[in-house]
């Protein structure tokens, strides 16, 4: 898979994390990272509100969901 080209995903749409799957791409977001460093990050939301934050250095690792159908994944 390609990774994500945050020009072609907008919030909402399903997008696919290497490590941990199916999740909802939510926005970006500017938060203090571990070393208290303002960073910028991508929001993805998973099942149950659980939500992960992957710096952009990281962004290899998030690619657009393509699946066999029109259906969203839950």
């Amino acid at each position: 898979t390609l990774p994500v080209d945050l020009l072609s995903v907008t919030p909402g749409e399903s997008v696919v994390h290497m490590n941990s799957g199916i999740g909802r791409f939510l926005g970006m977001e500017k938060r203090p990272n571990h070393l208290g460093v303002e960073t910028e990050f991508m929001l993805i939301e998973y099942a149950e509100g659980a939500k992960l934050y992957v710096p952009m250095e990281q962004a290899n690792l998030v690619s657009k969901y393509i699946g066999a159908t029109e259906e969203t994944p839950r």
